[in-house]
């Protein structure tokens, strides 16, 4: 019970963000659901019996719906995607790491409080970097210097971030800030359908498809990579071969 407390309190000034991510995440399912039973219909109604116009009609309400699960995962994901990313970098060092979720909320909580106090988007997301990285740093003084449980010790961080967000966030309970403008990537805006769903959104979300391909190159293709992945998979070996297993470790988690 004290746990959800605290998340109302610190969840409050969020209300109408959280209640368009649940909107878009509520009709992303209805259509999830709703696609195998229009296209069993298109085949049914349509195709058996050589109707061209209820193949169109329903065709077009098949790809309205996709539309939606497309806008409602580009919206909704975006956060869900840069999470994914930083627990990768950590997996592959061998760190599994379950405290984001606390580390989240700090770096969302003081990142507010910059973009509040200074008045700009851009000191909001590099206070919000700083307090995700000072919360991780606590996490891998615990789990890799110490040697403390990692499943236990992100837990711990978890609780801790909730609770910690929710005590410094509490001044700013019930104000607001506007985010970032929508940006649209000319010529492909335009493209008919899918270009406002696209390719007419904020910089966060172009923001993290950029590091998605960078994670992705920098795993596959770069030295810094190879190293990680050795540390991750043997740390034994890695050491013997004069690779420092506790810094790159660090600095996977720090990136996480």
């Amino acid at each position: 019970m004290m746990l959800l407390r605290l998340l109302r309190t610190f969840l409050r000034p969020y209300r109408k963000w959280l209640a368009w991510v649940v909107v878009l995440q509520f009709l992303a399912t209805l259509a999830a659901l709703y696609l195998p039973s229009l296209n069993a219909d298109i085949i049914d109604n349509g195709i058996a019996r050589g109707d061209t116009g209820y193949i169109m009609r329903a065709g077009l309400i098949m790809l309205a719906v996709t539309l939606v699960q497309i806008a409602a995962t580009v919206v909704a994901g975006t956060p869900l995607l840069l999470v994914a990313l930083g627990e990768l970098v950590c997996e592959r060092s061998g760190v599994l790491n379950l405290g984001q979720e606390g580390m989240m909320l700090m770096g969302a909580v003081i990142g507010f409080i910059a973009a509040t106090s200074t008045g700009s988007l851009s000191m909001g997301i590099l206070a919000a970097m700083l307090g995700g990285v000072l919360m991780s740093m606590l996490f891998a003084l615990m789990a890799i210097t110490l040697a403390a449980n990692q499943y236990a010790a992100g837990l711990a961080l978890t609780i801790f971030g909730i609770g910690l967000s929710s005590f410094v966030g509490s001044g700013f309970v019930g104000q607001s800030i506007d985010g970032f403008d929508k940006i649209a990537i000319p010529l492909l805006s335009d493209i008919p359908v899918i270009g406002p769903v696209l390719f007419n959104q904020d910089l966060l979300v172009y923001g993290s498809l950029l590091i998605f391909i960078l994670v992705f190159c920098f795993l596959k293709y770069s030295r810094g990579g190879l190293i990680l992945r050795a540390v991750g998979e043997s740390p034994e070996a890695a050491n013997a071969n004069g690779l420092k297993v506790l810094p790159v470790r660090y600095m996977a988690v720090a990136f996480g």
